[in-house]
């Protein structure tokens, strides 16, 4: 029997999360989006889609829903689809409050719904082939991390750099150490538009690993970066997912000092695979089988709080305590 999902929102996200789905077999898709013209564009690519302007209208004949809409409209379109009793895969960032991600999060669990947030750089290999050279200890004790994720950007209305671009990075470094940040500070900038960041600078410190993590967000940058570079006391790996030969590279210490030679440095393959494709796979198998998500609520629930977290200390200049953010 086929799956039956509603993909709401033909943007960027919404557009790519439907080319993904079309790839994974006995899924039937249908495109809502309230604009008119989008749903003509969408059309004119999927000819085999239904199509809706409204959710309300079709919620009835669907077993899941992809939210990729605006970040103000996320909440609502969840709760409207786990009110129907259908699955739920949410687009970053997963909320733009603690309230409705928490709310969201409760109705899932009463409900016994599957309910994932799109924490895309997860699934991909390189984020989870460092992972586990994070594990096996080839990079020692883990300093420090340093995240770039810049290029000319698509303004937002309702949200700015921070809540989306850092949701990625959050997110990896979250899975790279196994832990949230108890502490955050922001420093955001506003070039364009007054009041609504457009270029970030946001530090996080780690209890457990005792490391920090400095993240650099912007819209301002005339080329796109994606990158990560993790800092260990035995080594270095540099995580770049733009780069057309080498996504992941590995640099180990001497006695010497710093390494640079090949005998000190491993290369790690070309991008490889589209992980917003094997997330959206993973979301299907889930729904099929029961499993439980590799990127749950949960999760985004812990990014909303740091996000919130980044907010406060953005307005008030000061570090921020998340446990103080969260109750």
């Amino acid at each position: 029997m086929n799956l039956r999902v509603a993909v709401v929102g033909y943007g960027y996200w919404g557009s790519r999360h439907v080319r993904a789905l079309s790839h994974v077999p006995n899924v039937e898709v249908t495109i809502v989006d309230n604009n008119p013209t989008r749903l003509i564009v969408a059309g004119a690519c999927h000819p085999a889609f239904s199509l809706a302007d409204n959710l309300g209208n079709i919620i009835d004949g669907i077993d899941a829903v992809v939210v990729s809409s605006p970040p103000l409209f996320h909440a609502d379109i969840a709760r409207q689809a786990l009110y129907a009793g259908k699955h739920v895969l949410v687009e970053k960032p997963f909320t733009t409050s603690i309230r409705d991600a928490e709310e969201l999060v409760g109705m899932a669990k009463k409900r016994e719904l599957l309910l994932a947030v799109a924490h895309t750089f997860q699934y991909h290999w390189a984020t989870r082939r460092l992972k586990a050279v994070i594990e096996e200890g080839r990079l020692g004790n883990i300093l420090a991390i340093r995240s770039d994720r810049l290029a000319l950007g698509r303004y937002q209305n309702s949200v700015d750099v921070v809540w989306d671009l850092a949701p990625h990075d959050i997110a990896i470094i979250g899975y790279l150490l196994g832990e949230m940040p108890y502490a955050v500070s922001a420093q955001g900038y506003s070039h364009v538009r007054t009041g609504h960041s457009d270029e970030a600078k946001l530090t996080m410190r780690f209890r457990k690993s005792d490391s920090v993590a400095a993240v650099y967000v912007s819209w301002m940058s005339p080329v796109k970066i994606r990158r990560v570079c993790v800092i260990g006391d035995r080594g270095m790996a540099l995580c770049d997912y733009v780069s057309p030969t080498e996504t992941l590279r590995l640099y180990r210490y001497s006695r010497f000092g710093f390494d640079k030679t090949e005998d000190g440095l491993d290369r790690i393959g070309p991008y490889s695979g589209d992980p917003l494709s094997e997330q959206d796979r993973h979301f299907v198998e889930c729904i099929r089988t029961g499993r439980q998500s590799e990127t749950p609520a949960i999760d985004g629930l812990a990014t909303v709080q740091v996000l919130a977290g980044l907010d406060i200390s953005n307005r008030s200049g000061h570090e921020v305590y998340l446990d103080e953010v969260s109750r």
